[in-house]
């Protein structure tokens, strides 16, 4: 199970794809000026497996959206002028599993921004995707992909930079390493 996760890991970090699609009114990034939109990493009836979108095993596995207010749910249907992006960002990207770990949690806002709070940021729809993962054969979990970011504040410029060249890196290595 741990070869899995190592092995997503590495490929999401080296493997991206961005989908741009206009069908069922799916609207590219410069065409959310009026709606509300969120990113989906692949397309309304498929989920993610591994680096691949495929078709689930049942039809409840597919993800729906859940709107927050900060860290708090808001119950609404979906908000007004809602569109989706479909497809992952064209960027190096890490992957936060709330279920594994807390420190991993985010909360999609009625604005279409992804907050973490670890991080404390509201991301835009261009530096986040949403969707289930199968981590089992029959236990899809809410994941989110996530840019690094060139310069994600001016105060941790540096660390971040130093995280994400080395640390992270090196860290998959010695899992793989561990694990072999």
């Amino acid at each position: 199970m741990a070869i899995r996760w190592i092995l997503l890991l590495l490929c999401l970090q080296h493997f991206s794809m961005f989908v741009k699609s206009k069908e069922n009114g799916t609207k590219d990034d410069d065409d959310c000026k009026g709606f509300t939109c969120i990113r989906k990493c692949c397309p309304d009836d498929q989920i993610l497996n591994f680096t691949n979108c495929v078709v689930p095993l049942d039809k409840s596995h597919l993800w729906t959206p859940t709107f927050y207010n900060g860290t708090f749910p808001t119950f609404m249907a979906k908000p007004p002028n809602l569109q989706y992006l479909y497809g992952r960002m064209n960027c190096e990207s890490f992957l936060l599993l709330p279920h594994s770990s807390a420190n991993d949690s985010f909360y999609l806002q009625t604005n279409g921004t992804l907050y973490v709070p670890l991080y404390n940021i509201y991301y835009d729809p261009h530096i986040y995707c949403i969707d289930k993962l199968y981590v089992s054969k029959y236990c899809p979990e809410e994941i989110a992909l996530l840019c690094f970011e060139e310069d994600p504040s001016p105060n941790a410029g540096l660390s971040c930079q130093i995280v994400k060249n080395y640390v992270y890196p090196v860290l998959l290595l010695v899992m793989i390493l561990i694990m072999a």
